[in-house]
């Protein structure tokens, strides 16, 4: 005999939220890989197979729809952000991570992350035709977007400057401490709107339940592990540089 299985209801179906969180995971993904390998080719096609790989098990999770069911305990989404960003923030500490600080350039590191600017500005219409939360969007509590456009400003500075000063210095540090702060937040909101919590509610316009879907799971799998460990490497970046009070390198340091 059949029976249903319990699961979370998808989201509603809209193809230019849909179409446009694939296109953001196909550009940032090789991006990153190009940004945190630094010219390194062996290294770069390591950190691309690394991102393909958890693309693929997060989407093949959700279109099997283990990621929904309501039943399993602990939640299978739980486990493979906890693994991917635990991996991620692992590989930042280590000496693996203070050699990705050596090589990228804090230029690179920076512009890497105005990938946030779209993905805010989508996000945004996903509030809007009720596919994810308003209240995790710029329109609710999350500023982001700041962190995107703060990205395309600061890093056009660092390009276009012919020298480091103490004040590029303090311009990174500002920028990376409100990205951080802005991720905190949306770590904070993430754990705010999930079916166990439902801080805001209970409802499903107030639930997070579309990061149980395909292409939305690779929103807290992909997306925010590139823009955490992007936050550590260059904050490894700069106590390196206060530490030998050495100008910001926008090539290889080494």
């Amino acid at each position: 005999m059949n029976t249903l299985v319990p699961s979370y209801p998808a989201p509603p179906h809209d193809l230019i939220i849909y179409f446009g969180m694939i296109a953001i995971v196909v550009v940032v993904l090789p991006w990153a890989a190009a940004v945190f390998s630094a010219g390194n080719r062996p290294l770069r096609r390591r950190w691309l197979g690394a991102g393909l790989a958890v693309a693929a098990i997060s989407a093949g999770l959700a279109f099997s729809g283990l990621l929904s069911r309501t039943d399993i305990r602990p939640p299978i989404l739980h486990v493979l952000i906890l693994c991917t960003l635990g991996g991620l923030l692992w590989h930042g500490l280590s000496t693996s991570g203070l050699a990705t600080a050596h090589r990228a350039s804090t230029a690179s590191l920076v512009l890497l992350q105005s990938f946030r600017l779209p993905l805010e500005v989508l996000m945004l219409h996903a509030a809007q035709t009720g596919v994810m939360p308003v209240e995790f969007s710029m329109a609710g509590y999350n500023f982001d977007v700041l962190t995107g456009a703060g990205a395309v400003l600061v890093g056009a500075v660092l390009k276009l400057s012919p020298r480091r000063t103490g004040l590029h210095h303090a311009l990174v540090w500002a920028w990376n401490l409100v990205g951080v702060a802005c991720l905190l937040v949306i770590v904070a909101l993430a754990v705010a709107t999930s079916p166990n919590v439902g801080y805001f509610g209970r409802g499903v316009e107030h639930l997070a339940l579309w990061t149980l879907y395909f292409p939305y799971v690779w929103l807290p799998v992909l997306l925010v592990g590139v823009a955490m460990y992007g936050h550590l490497i260059v904050t490894r970046k700069l106590l390196q540089t206060s530490r030998h009070q050495q100008p910001l390198a926008l090539t290889h340091p080494l």
